[in-house]
């Protein structure tokens, strides 16, 4: 009797075993045609979520294996995620650096400020009442939406003296809005560093908001040469391609 008793629980389980493999269902092939995406990381990592095996691309076509189910999500997933996408906008970024120095200052006389900048002349003067508005550099880069983008030169200032190096970026810029009236644009991490020779470092660091063409004043940093010499950036973003 004890011997019975004993191995009952070693027969209760094995049946235990058998109606769990009874139940668990079995894995059932799928081919799936991709058009447009790639059975990058991403996908790989979403079919293994939903429990699901896949081949590498052959021939315009990924293998799937898996629970009956769990294939027939995965299959479902993959063709909403593979249609055409709409290629990224490419945006003209351009940027002016401006400097406020009277005549009488050690800095060096630079170019008068194009007739693009007379609106932001008239507006800085009327903020700040500087009247002695030079543009020092301008640079123009290209970049696409959801990128970042980088430029950078040298600003001579003092003809004795070593030029200022400046470098200009940011991390990412989006866009929003079908029509360049009603466009946006998103610019993240903006950084602009001024290396100044034997002196310290000037940092401009923001995030901008502004409308596709428009120029506006992102900030201003001051150099110490006798007097406050403001350095002032002024930004445009436009839209080329959508």
């Amino acid at each position: 009797m004890r011997r019975l008793f004993a191995l009952l629980p070693i027969a209760l389980a094995a049946v235990c075993v058998r109606a769990q493999e009874k139940q668990a269902p079995p894995d059932v092939p799928k081919v799936v045609q991709l058009k447009h995406i790639e059975p990058d990381g991403r996908l790989l990592d979403l079919l293994r979520t939903l429990g699901v095996s896949a081949s590498g691309r052959v021939g315009g076509y990924i293998a799937l294996r898996g629970p009956r189910d769990a294939v027939a999500v995965a299959e479902e997933a993959i063709q909403r995620m593979d249609v055409t996408q709409k290629p990224q906008a490419d945006i003209d970024l351009r940027g002016w650096i401006v400097m406020n120095a009277p005549g009488d200052s050690q800095i060096r006389e630079a170019a008068p400020l194009p007739e693009e900048l007379a609106g932001v002349a008239k507006q800085l003067k009327a903020a700040f009442g500087y009247g002695h508005l030079q543009l020092l550099t301008s640079f123009m880069l290209r970049t696409r939406a959801e990128d970042g983008g980088n430029a950078g030169g040298q600003i001579p200032l003092v003809t004795t003296a070593p030029p200022i190096v400046y470098r200009f970026d940011f991390r990412r810029i989006d866009v929003e809005g079908d029509t360049p009236e009603a466009r946006k644009l998103h610019i993240n991490n903006l950084q602009l560093r001024y290396d100044v020779p034997n002196g310290p470092s000037l940092n401009l660091s923001t995030t901008v908001d502004l409308t596709d063409g428009q120029k506006v004043v992102i900030g201003k940093t001051s150099l110490s040469s006798g007097a406050e010499i403001p350095l002032i950036l002024v930004l445009s973003a436009h839209v080329v391609t959508d």
